[in-house]
């Protein structure tokens, strides 16, 4: 009877314990990234994962060089534009910067490359002569 109810207590353990590490295997985090482009006035990027819901809606933050520290500049959250999901934030400051999603329960977190705003255009053409 001992025996019969170990092997029943067995078998709903390793039953358990298979449900469990099968839902850690389902729930893992997915992979995000997020793009940066410069722009005349600030930045605009995309903000990309293999599951919608991880860049739908996503908030990104945007960090600015001081020194040797980075300091938070702004932020915007991604919104649908066509396929993808896009973010812009306006700097009033030249400078190096880059854009970060935060980690959440289901999706990871990350960071775009290092960039610079885009100096403004330059007016080549002379003004006509008065006279």
């Amino acid at each position: 009877m001992r025996t019969k109810a170990a092997l029943w207590t067995a078998i709903a353990l390793a039953a358990i314990g298979g449900l469990f590490f099968a839902g850690i295997a389902t729930a893992a985090p997915a992979r995000t990234t997020v793009s940066i482009q410069p722009e005349q006035t600030g930045f605009s990027g995309f903000v990309s994962s293999s599951r919608a819901s991880c860049a739908n809606g996503r908030r990104v933050h945007l960090y600015r060089q001081v020194g040797r520290r980075w300091r938070h500049a702004g932020s915007d959250i991604a919104q649908p534009n066509g396929p993808r999901f896009q973010w812009a934030i306006q700097v009033p400051q030249p400078g190096r910067y880059y854009a970060a999603v935060k980690a959440t329960r289901s999706c990871r977190a990350a960071r775009s490359r290092v960039a610079s705003p885009q100096p403004a255009p330059v007016n080549l053409i002379a003004p006509a002569p008065r006279g």
